[in-house]
């Protein structure tokens, strides 16, 4: 099998669909023998395939292939439109691959080559939705008919929760049957020494002025649908109530350098309430985190809470309960199939009541409920594995080829 894959979410730092793409071609490499990978990358491409030990053993096999764009990534606007419909069609020609596998929720060209079939994953459709950060409404228009397009012209359309496939049947009217729900993976930890972690947390520590176990921990971005303003008012709330102590902190991390103009501008409203709630010795702002920033920050934090108002998965949730630390987090994305209630859950994100409410018990309860609550919520996360998505595609390639 000939498998074109969309990888141009992929950098040096990857997030949210730049990972999924890379778990995915990982997997597909490892688990079988039959598949050749031909994964197309942004222009100028940072992550380090050539000399990943994940990655570059395959590239001298002959079975994966990286292919560049003439543009650098762009999930909505011209460039991209101008790659799928021009572009894209003269590569699919050229490979002639089995099939072409779009990655970032819309992409297939008008065009569609005969000779290829067509596989669409949709991680979400939050550009049409009321939590869309994209305020030009002329790439709103864009993105709106692209997905559709995509839609039409798949020969199969993939949800990666049942959220995204319900949202799929009620803005395009996707019939249920149509749309396949293949879920992505638990996050992979990296395995640090204790000797990094803690040198790591010293470090921290003193730039930052923070104490095991007194400060909160937010990361995930600062769009608007992040719903960032809440965790301060909560936090603040907090802090009058006294269920924590004047000296605990807030930690924020989301990505600044290079991130949208829009994210930028909520970060600096942000700012304002911060001066406006008179927390600016509490309320600490970090650009985005590495991998060891990030689990340091983890293991060492009182709780953790990320409150999104929309998620087409959610990952973030996972990698603190994968570290053995809880946290508050709204039920969206794929937690929006969790079977019960849970004090880890939030039901209504815009509640600040209930936000106040879970934090304060996450806080003030005994660590035997805290244990088995966490138990319950762990059983579901180990569900997901990222081995067990790609090998649900590798099943889903050889259907659509008939073999």
């Amino acid at each position: 099998m000939r498998i074109l894959i969309d990888g141009r979410s992929i950098k040096e730092n990857p997030s949210g669909v730049g990972i999924w793409n890379l778990e995915l071609v990982k997997y597909l490499l490892q688990l079988t023998q039959d598949i050749t990978i031909y994964l197309i990358l942004p222009h100028k491409c940072s992550f380090p395939f050539s000399t990943s030990s994940e990655f570059m053993p395959f590239l001298k096999t002959q079975r994966f292939h990286i292919i560049e764009s003439p543009y650098k990534y762009q999930f909505i606007g011209g460039k991209r439109l101008l790659f799928d419909q021009w572009f894209l069609p003269r590569i699919i020609q050229k490979i002639q691959p089995d099939i072409y596998h779009e990655t970032d929720s819309y992409g297939i060209p008008f065009l569609a080559s005969s000779q290829t079939k067509y596989l669409l994953t949709v991680h979400d459709v939050i550009p049409i939705t009321s939590f869309s950060e994209t305020k030009n409404i002329l790439l709103r228009n864009i993105y709106r008919y692209s997905v559709a397009l995509s839609l039409k012209k798949a020969g199969r359309v993939v949800a990666i929760s049942d959220i995204t496939k319900r949202d799929l049947t009620t803005y395009y009217h996707i019939p249920p049957t149509d749309i396949q729900v293949v879920c992505d993976g638990k996050p992979t930890i990296t395995t640090y020494s204790q000797a990094e972690v803690q040198e790591k947390w010293n470090s921290l520590q003193i730039k930052y002025d923070l104490t095991i176990n007194k400060y909160i921990l937010y990361y995930g971005g600062f769009g608007l649908r992040r719903n960032i303003s809440s965790v301060l008012n909560v936090f603040k709330q907090l802090l009058i109530s006294q269920v924590i102590s004047e000296d605990h902190k807030l930690v924020l991390s989301g990505r600044l350098s290079n991130a949208k103009k829009e994210y930028v501008q909520n970060y600096e409203e942000l700012k304002k309430i911060v001066k406006k709630l008179n927390l600016e010795k509490n309320v600490v702002f970090l650009d985005y985190m590495d991998q060891l920033t990030k689990q340091t920050l983890i293991q060492h934090c009182l709780t953790s809470v990320f409150i999104s108002f929309y998620e087409g998965f959610g990952l973030v949730p996972f990698e603190t309960l994968l570290q053995g630390k809880y946290g508050v987090f709204s039920k969206v994305g794929i937690w929006y199939s969790y079977p019960e209630k849970s004090m880890f859950l939030v039901e209504e994100p815009s509640s600040e009541v209930e936000l106040y409410t879970k934090l304060k018990n996450c806080i003030t309860s005994d660590s035997s409920q805290i244990e088995t609550e966490y138990q319950k919520v762990m059983n579901f996360v180990n569900q997901f594995s990222w081995k067990k998505m790609a090998t649900e595609y590798i099943t889903l390639y050889r259907t659509m080829l008939h073999i």
